[in-house]
């Protein structure tokens, strides 16, 4: 388990819980059995406790009655209802962005858009997915929000599970057509073609 910097210890569980299902470890419908954490980690179960609290606000698992806690098991409009909020909340960051967007701000932007398609041609699920994270966190940097960047980061936790437990590589090249369009549209300031595109993207990676 390692740790992030500013991270308490029911976080750096919550982390590597999530990590445990992006990794497929844990899957959907499982049960998370506290002792099992806090053996593994060699910690007391009450911030285990805490840890599952966290990821239950954040949706990622459900309290069962008579059961415990489970991995939840997202039905596909509960997913097409987060990727119109993720769609909405970047829409709305690229227009905030705009307005502060500068040449330095160019430069990291494109340097990303390498690394991005760096990740693409390894057809990497899970480096290509982080490198997509990579470039909406720093957009959302950029608009120096931090009501967006919260929502942000609460929102992209379902996707970012979602993403590396379920996508395909069929999956990743049809997202990656239209995410690399959002990509360029947003360095060349056109926002509409920038607005269009990540919500082609989006829609194509929930499938």
């Amino acid at each position: 388990m390692g740790n992030c910097i500013g991270e308490s210890l029911p976080e750096q569980i919550a982390r590597y819980i999530l990590e445990q299902i992006i990794a497929g470890t844990l899957k959907s419908g499982e049960k998370i059995i506290e002792e099992k954490i806090s053996s593994a980690l060699q910690v007391s179960r009450a911030p285990v406790r805490e840890a599952l609290y966290l990821l239950q606000i954040d949706g990622i698992v459900e309290r069962i009655p008579r059961k415990g806690t489970v991995v939840k098991v997202f039905c596909q409009e509960e997913l097409k209802e987060v990727s119109l909020i993720m769609t909405g909340l970047v829409q709305r960051a690229v227009d905030v962005a705009e307005e502060k967007w500068d040449s330095a701000h160019s430069q990291t932007w494109i340097i990303h858009q390498e690394e991005l398609q760096h990740e693409y041609e390894k057809k990497e699920i899970v480096g290509y997915t982080e490198n997509v994270e990579k470039i909406l966190r720093c957009l959302f940097l950029m608009t120096e929000s931090n009501v967006l960047l919260k929502y942000f980061h609460e929102t992209n936790y379902i996707l970012s599970v979602f993403s590396r437990t379920r996508w395909t590589v069929e999956v990743l090249e049809a997202f990656h057509q239209d995410f690399i369009i959002f990509c360029q549209a947003v360095l060349t300031s056109d926002t509409k073609k920038a607005k269009m595109h990540i919500k082609k993207a989006l829609e194509q990676g929930m499938h």
